[in-house]
């Protein structure tokens, strides 16, 4: 194996091995690893990216659309909308999803603001399929 590519793949492993990394799905896909065999930390993975793109509007203070993401109990609930946000175990019917999945360029959420990372969704996602833990 060509030294760039033994380099790759060990900083690959390395980030594989770090569970609070994210991968592409080329970079699993090179690695032979799925995302599923690996459980997502709402703490350590999930959390960080609503605290860094949801909380500034749906907290406590503020709740848009009467919705507040500050705590686990009140995320996995609805609001305005009286849909759930996040129904574990099933993406196609957490609310949320639809919102935070762009149309082309934008997504409805975060509101002004652009779309979260393609991994960052996959990784949203995993984490419902998973059960929402």
């Amino acid at each position: 194996m060509p030294a760039n590519e033994s380099r790759r793949f060990l900083i690959l492993l390395f980030l594989v091995l770090s569970s609070s990394s994210l991968l592409t799905g080329e970079e699993r896909e090179q690695l032979g690893a799925s995302l599923d065999d690996v459980p997502v930390s709402y703490y350590r993975q999930i959390r960080p990216i609503f605290q860094a793109r949801c909380h500034g509007c749906h907290q406590p203070a503020k709740a848009s659309g009467d919705y507040d993401m500050t705590s686990f109990d009140r995320m996995m609930g609805s609001g305005e909308s009286d849909t759930a946000a996040v129904v574990p175990g099933n993406v196609d019917e957490s609310y949320l999803i639809d919102l935070i999945t762009p149309a082309g360029d934008a997504a409805e959420m975060p509101k002004e603001l652009d779309p979260l990372a393609e991994d960052e969704i996959i990784l949203i996602k995993t984490w419902i399929e998973q059960g929402a833990k």
